[in-house]
């Protein structure tokens, strides 16, 4: 479009106060938000680490606890980005699945909880 008729345009529409500069940024926030919204339905799996181990208090000195750690039976699952939680999450499966299965081992006696490997 033209600047003569944006400027026709825009002086027909007085009540808005449309100026190229509001209208540029509005075209600059929309796109902005469009991006964003298509950028939400892909799962970011290359940004996060992934669940390949399983946690428990282990026994210290004098009641205090360590963290012991094995690694997570059946190997190392994948994790995603969640845009609904802004977190990483387990890809093909959900944290009590995973957490069930750590705690099924005879190491931590149902205490365990899966974790994030080393990034």
């Amino acid at each position: 479009m033209d600047l003569a008729r944006f400027d026709q345009i825009s002086k027909r529409v007085a009540t808005w106060r449309l100026s190229r500069r509001r209208a540029v940024r509005g075209l600059g926030a929309a796109a902005t938000v469009g991006a964003l919204l298509a950028l939400r339905r892909e799962e970011a799996a290359a940004d996060c680490s992934d669940i390949s181990i399983c946690a428990y208090a282990c026994g210290g000195p004098e009641g205090l606890h360590d963290v012991c750690t094995f690694p997570i039976p059946g190997g190392a699952r994948g994790a995603c980005w969640g845009w609904d939680t802004l977190r990483c999450n387990p890809c093909h499966t959900t944290w009590a699945e995973l957490n069930a299965l750590c705690a099924g081992s005879a190491l931590c006696g149902g205490r365990c909880t899966a974790y994030f490997g080393a990034p």
